[in-house]
């Protein structure tokens, strides 16, 4: 077969095969759309789409071509209301992990944890979609604050103007090396910041720490020629000085950031499933300490029973009951007056001592002269 035709005759069974997942892939898809730039436009993502079940036709999205092509052709007859729809392209790896403002976790920097968060409001999932399987993202005002976190908080390097403007200007694939440079910048400003805590903090065990910050905050007396050396060490302690401030600054400002984003209907679902969850715990604690009542108060019903048994008191019935229970009574009205946490208010020593007074009382009211 000639190979113009025999490659023609693949490329039409492949846009034919598998009809049935490329229906169930543009429909989920679909359903997690996002609004685009206006309202008649719609965003589709694969990766937004969550369902393990499609796992499978998921990663073939991602590694066929035709088969993307295929699914991206049949958007169209689940994404209505709209003039455009727009679909990410997932071969661009970078864009995929950066496209969500949410704070991410990446290796980097002297292999030390590294997190960024890219410019514009935090973005938070409220509600639900359309398709009721998902939250939708809005976006929180008053908490644009780009930065590059180091060591979990270790340190924070704000982006500059600069680089938030590097980084609105740069098209997809220029991203990603202005994103490298803002790293590398992130990484000297650290560098230069744990320089300067070895130098004028105690922490690093520096025992000269005390007496450079004194050099480089005591000014020298007039008249005497500061010396070249001194004069960097002051000029190194203003920097540290003006960088540790800073790093108060940003911490107090992501702290500020954390109180102003509410909380969403998606968190205030779990907020209620974490109280339904509660709630079952304290059901079951209250069950079991009234079981654990009920058994104390068992144990104390058959001393009762022991006691008359071993006492012999010429009385009636019912008067060696009203006996009995005067004892028990006694002995719960000690308990009850115990602080609460005290370790002898325990099921355990109140058995003991019942057995104690069980073998005791008997020779204790023999013994006894009412006369």
């Amino acid at each position: 077969m000639n190979k113009i035709f025999e490659n023609y005759f693949k490329q039409n069974l492949k846009e034919d095969y598998d009809q049935e997942g490329q229906k169930r892939l543009a429909s989920a898809m679909a359903r997690v759309r996002k609004t685009g730039d206006t309202d008649r436009e719609a965003v589709v993502d694969i990766q937004d789409v969550e369902d393990q079940d499609l796992q499978q036709l998921k990663d073939k999205y991602l590694k066929d071509a035709m088969f993307r092509k295929s699914v991206d052709n049949r958007l169209s007859d689940f994404v209505t209301g709209v003039d455009r729809i727009v679909t990410i392209d997932p071969e661009i790896d970078f864009m995929k992990d950066l496209k969500s403002n949410y704070t991410q976790q990446v290796r980097g920097i002297n292999e030390e944890n590294i997190s960024y968060r890219l410019p514009g409001p935090i973005v938070k999932k409220s509600g639900y979609s359309a398709g009721g399987d998902r939250p939708e993202a809005v976006s929180i005002p008053g908490t644009d604050f780009p930065h590059v976190n180091i060591g979990q908080g270790k340190f924070i390097y704000k982006w500059d103007d600069g680089d938030i403007e590097n980084w609105n200007a740069s098209n997809r694939s220029q991203k990603q090396n202005v994103f490298k440079r803002i790293k590398e910048k992130a990484s000297d400003a650290h560098k230069e910041y744990i320089k300067g805590l070895q130098e004028f903090s105690d922490g690093f065990g520096n025992k000269d720490a005390a007496i450079n910050v004194a050099q480089a905050e005591n000014p020298f007396p007039a008249g005497i020629p500061l010396p070249g050396s001194v004069a960097t060490i002051e000029q190194r302690y203003k920097r540290f000085a003006h960088e540790h401030q800073k790093q108060a600054d940003y911490k107090k400002k992501l702290k500020a950031i954390a109180r102003l984003t509410p909380k969403s209907d998606w968190d205030k679902q779990d907020a209620l499933a974490a109280d339904q969850e509660r709630y079952v715990v304290q059901q079951k604690d209250s069950a079991d300490r009234a079981a654990t009542d009920a058994s104390t108060q068992l144990k104390l019903n058959k001393v009762a029973g022991a006691l008359r048994e071993n006492v012999d008191i010429s009385t009636s019935d019912s008067e060696v009951d009203e006996i009995a229970n005067i004892v028990v009574d006694e002995i719960n009205a000690v308990f009850s007056q115990l602080p609460d946490g005290s370790p002898l208010k325990s099921r355990e020593v109140a058995l003991a001592a019942l057995e104690q007074i069980k073998n005791a009382l008997p020779a204790m009211i023999q013994g006894m002269n009412v006369g």
